[in-house]
């Protein structure tokens, strides 16, 4: 590795470029040229598209949304996207997604009691007055 120059391992728009090189006819080129695993997105894109009745009730009461932490219209475009099979970031929806899931959960089992009907101050002054945890 102290041989190879660091030029050719560091390259921002190449990656991989070293293993490419070193398959070159052992794989087909179609598949050493790919820009993405399609197969790592599709699944998820799957999940929503199959439970997509879940999903867009999830959107209509989000408390994350009802706390300022996230935009419920932002993530409901996002599902629709993901929906039509349109690309986005899916490892930000996934983490929003359980982020939600984790709230309603802890409101469930009684562990916070969120007024939802307050909106908390966003700036420096921000607090959690109306927020009882």
């Amino acid at each position: 590795m102290f041989a190879i120059p660091r030029e050719q391992l560091v390259r921002p728009t190449q990656r991989r470029s070293l293993m490419r090189r070193a398959l070159v006819g052992i794989v087909p080129d179609e598949i050493l040229n790919r820009k993405t695993k399609a197969f790592v997105v599709r699944s998820p894109m799957v999940a929503i598209s199959n439970d997509w009745a879940h999903y867009a009730e999830m959107t209509q009461n989000m408390l994350s949304s009802s706390l300022g932490i996230v935009d419920s219209e932002r993530i409901s475009e996002a599902l629709q996207k993901v929906r039509r099979g349109e690309e986005v970031p899916m490892v930000t929806l996934k983490r929003t997604l359980f982020l939600e899931g984790w709230l309603k959960d802890l409101r469930a089992f009684g562990i916070i009691n969120l007024d939802t009907t307050l909106k908390p101050k966003l700036g420096r002054e921000a607090s959690v007055q109306g927020y009882r945890i």
